[in-house]
């Protein structure tokens, strides 16, 4: 039994010296100021952060859930909270989303409608006259919001709590605005460490795997330091999860006729996480199972309409509430893993259909490859948070559109992956960052222009990791 404790002790020890490196590397890039003035030293503060975090993933893998000693739990979340106050610390100026929320946060505090009118839009000269250098800032601003209803309502809290947006003054730039912003996001990201803990104990996993998420230095530099809004949208779609995951049984039917009370719960916080960002929806096939399919349906309808309905109160209500996300959809395309194959795959078919587009094409033909795999979940009754996992990794790998915090989102599934599935994910977060590459170009004004070695760099490596861990399955019938 000594042998057993002596290695657990120096798997501990390991694991809480693993964070030094990633408190480095993410202290590196705090102190760096903005990215397009020093990429390279960003860059090589979060690879030192990247490899410290995937060295702590593997050494988490090694112990089981019976084996894991609870203090690691505490020294992950002291870890994670480091890892957040470091990063709201610095400035990387990664994105200019930031101050949308805060433009848009302003208009619902001032009764208007933020998907009413762009902000450049004439409806828009009073705002723009009373703010003028946040007005400079807003990215887009011939495109109304595109955020839903629960965002807009946060942006506001946070706007009327902070009481100032970005200012110029005497030359020296103050960050109240976005601070607060990055405050409010990064705590909803801290906040994922509980529901992300609650689902390892009910799989029987290891408490260590939380630094999967609590140790991701992806995940405090989006949300403390650019206060991207997908970190309250990932805590309510993980809640969501912990509840359908305790209503459910061993044999994964629900406990009695008229429903557990977690199991409502669980849809009404599924409907807000909804309504701050689309992509909680991956659960609707689960929703869809069993028999109280229809009474799950009619509950996250109601909450969904409870939650937009006081929006009508603004000027313009509902007015235009699609326009800014129907041209996210229809028209972006960044830097992506498989649109651009699909989009490629589909130009010598534009003859069969004059006028449309490839971008069209491709995405339609992707949207419909997510629907059978939404459909297939269905079918074959895939657990929720299989379900969510699977639907949100089709996703982010056909987005024509993937900005690094969006891979933030399948992040805790990876928790509950086997390590051969999970290594080609890790990867493609480890090399995350190479995704900003372009921006010291696009910030000096000519356009975002992607190497023509990023994609290769990325995806080759993805595509492999991917054929390594599955090619067992594959090749199974013909195996001994």
């Amino acid at each position: 039994m000594a042998r057993p404790d002596r290695v657990r002790a120096l798997t501990e020890s390991l694991l809480r010296w693993l964070l030094l490196p990633i408190l480095l590397g993410l202290l590196l890039v705090a102190v760096s100021g903005s990215f397009a003035e020093h990429p390279a030293r960003h860059l090589s503060g979060l690879a030192m952060a990247g490899l410290g975090w995937l060295l702590a993933v593997a050494l988490a893998r090694s112990t089981g859930g019976e084996e894991a000693a609870n203090p690691a739990l505490g020294w992950i979340l002291l870890g994670s909270l480091a890892l957040h106050l470091v990063a709201w610390g610095g400035n990387a100026q990664l994105s200019d989303d930031v101050q949308r929320y805060i433009w848009e946060g302003h208009l619902v505090l001032e009764g208007e409608s933020p998907w009413a009118a762009a902000p450049d839009a004439p409806e828009r000269a009073a705002q723009r006259e009373a703010r003028p250098e946040l007005f400079r800032r807003v990215n887009h601003p011939s495109v109304s919001a595109a955020y839903p209803h629960l965002t807009q309502a946060a942006n506001a809290l946070v706007v009327a709590a902070a009481g100032a947006t970005t200012e110029v003054l005497g030359g020296n730039e103050q960050r109240r605005g976005p601070a607060a912003m990055g405050l409010f996001y990064g705590l909803w990201s801290l906040a994922i460490s509980w529901p992300l803990s609650r689902l390892l104990r009910r799989r029987g996993l290891s408490p260590r795997l939380l630094v999967v998420w609590a140790w991701c230095p992806l995940v405090p530099l989006e949300f403390a330091d650019s206060a991207h809004l997908d970190s309250l949208g990932i805590f309510l779609l993980l809640a969501a999860l912990d509840l359908f995951e305790g209503a459910r049984s061993t044999s994964g039917e629900p406990q009695d006729e008229s429903g557990p009370p977690g199991e409502s719960v669980g849809v009404l916080l599924l409907a807000a996480g909804i309504l701050v960002k689309f992509l909680p929806l991956c659960l609707l096939p689960a929703l869809l199972r069993g028999r109280r399919a229809g009474q799950r349906m009619a509950l996250l309808l109601l909450g969904l309409l409870a939650l937009a309905l006081p929006f009508l109160l603004l000027s313009g209500g509902l007015q235009g509430w699609t326009t800014g996300l129907g041209q996210y959809a229809l028209k972006w395309e960044s830097p992506n893993l498989l649109y651009r194959v699909v989009e490629g795959a589909l130009t010598p078919f534009n003859s069969l259909a004059p006028g449309t587009p490839a971008e069209a094409l491709g995405r339609i033909l992707a949207g419909l490859i997510l629907l059978a795999l939404a459909v297939g979940a269905w079918r074959l009754r895939v657990e929720p948070l299989e379900t969510g996992a699977a639907l949100l990794a089709g996703y982010l790998l056909l987005s024509p559109t993937l900005h690094p915090w969006y891979l933030t989102w399948i992040i805790p599934f990876l928790a509950f992956l086997p390590a051969a599935r999970a290594r080609p994910w890790l990867w493609l977060i480890f090399c995350a960052p190479l995704l900003y590459w372009p921006l010291t170009e696009y910030q000096a004004g000519r356009g975002w222009l992607e190497p023509s070695w990023l994609w290769p760099v990325i995806v080759l490596p993805f595509a492999g990791l991917w054929w390594a861990g599955r090619r067992r399955q594959l090749l199974a019938p013909l195996l001994p």
